[in-house]
C-alpha cells in the first residue's frame, strides 16, 4: 500500500472511487507524547466526521498507528483536511474496503477447503472400492480352482472343500460389505462433486481477470448459490445411496 499523495490528489481519488455503499480503511500515524490522550482526541475527533476507529497499535518507533473506517466520503475529506492542520497527524494510507474483494476471498477459500475434503474422500473410497473388487475377484477365483481340484484322497479333498466354502462365505461376506458403503457409487459422485468445483473456481478466477478485476455482486451470489448447490446435490446423492442400501437389504 502507497503513501498517501497531496491533499488535492487524495480528494480526486476519493471522489472516483465513491459509492453511496463504499467504504474507506484510513490509517494515521502520530508521533507519540500520550497514547491515553490521542486515543481520545482521534476517537472524538473520528465521532465527529462519521468515522469508526478500528484499532490502535504502537509502531516499532514509538509512534502510534490508527486505523479508522469511514463510510461517507464527504465526511472523510473533512477528516483529511482536520488532519491536515494538525501537526503530529499524518494520513499514511487510504484505501477502499472492497465488500467484493472480501466476498471473493471467502468464496474462494471455501471452494478451496471443499476441494480438499472432496479429493481425500474420493481417494479414500476409491482406493477401498479397488480393493474389495480385487479380494473378492481373488477369493472367488480361488474357491474355483479349489472345488474344481481332482485326483485327491477323501480327507484331503474334504479339507480343500471346507476350505473352498469358507473362501465363499467370505466373498459372499465382502460383497455383502461393497454394497453397503457402496464405495464405487460414492467415488464416482465425488469426482463429478470435484469436476464442478474445480469449474466453480475457474469461473470465479476467470470473472476476476475482468476489467480492475471487478466482479458484479450479482455474479459473486449466483457463484455461492451454485456452490451451496453443489454441496446439496452431492448430500442428496449420499444420502439416496443409503435409502438404496436399506431398500435393497429389505428385500
Amino acid at each position: 500500500m502507497n503513501p498517501l499523495p497531496e491533499q488535492a490528489a487524495v480528494e480526486t481519488t476519493i471522489r472516483t472511487m465513491q459509492d453511496q455503499s463504499q467504504k474507506f480503511n484510513v490509517q494515521v500515524s502520530y508521533s507519540i507524547q500520550n497514547s491515553d490522550e490521542l486515543g481520545t482526541k482521534i476517537s472524538d475527533l473520528a465521532t465527529e466526521y462519521d468515522g469508526t476507529v478500528d484499532e490502535l497499535v504502537l509502531d516499532s518507533g514509538e509512534g502510534l498507528v490508527i486505523n479508522l473506517t469511514f463510510s461517507n466520503h464527504k465526511h472523510l475529506i473533512d477528516f483529511i483536511a482536520k488532519c491536515a492542520k494538525e501537526q503530529k497527524l499524518k494520513v499514511t494510507r487510504i484505501e477502499k474496503d472492497d465488500e467484493n474483494n472480501r466476498k471473493i476471498k471467502f468464496i474462494k477459500e471455501k471452494i478451496d477447503k471443499r476441494i480438499s475434503s472432496f479429493r481425500e474422500r474420493r481417494k479414500e473410497n476409491r482406493e477401498n472400492a479397488i480393493r474389495i473388487k480385487l479380494l473378492s475377484f481373488s477369493i472367488a477365483s480361488l474357491t474355483t480352482i479349489l472345488l474344481g481340484l481332482n485326483g485327491l484322497s477323501t480327507p484331503s479333498k474334504m479339507v480343500l472343500q471346507n476350505v473352498a466354502f469358507t473362501f465363499s462365505a467370505i466373498t459372499t461376506l465382502l460383497t455383502a460389505w461393497d454394497t453397503f458403503f457402496n464405495y464405487r457409487g460414492l467415488w464416482i459422485r465425488y469426482t463429478g462433486t470435484l469436476n464442478e468445483l474445480y469449474e466453480l473456481k475457474d469461473n470465479l478466477e476467470y470473472l476476476s481477470t475482468g476489467e480492475n478485476g471487478n466482479i458484479s455482486r450479482e455474479d459473486l451470489d449466483k457463484l455461492y448459490q451454485r456452490y451451496q448447490n453443489i454441496l446439496n446435490e452431492t448430500n442428496t446423492t449420499w444420502g439416496e445411496l443409503r435409502k438404496e442400501h436399506k431398500s435393497t437389504s429389505n428385500i
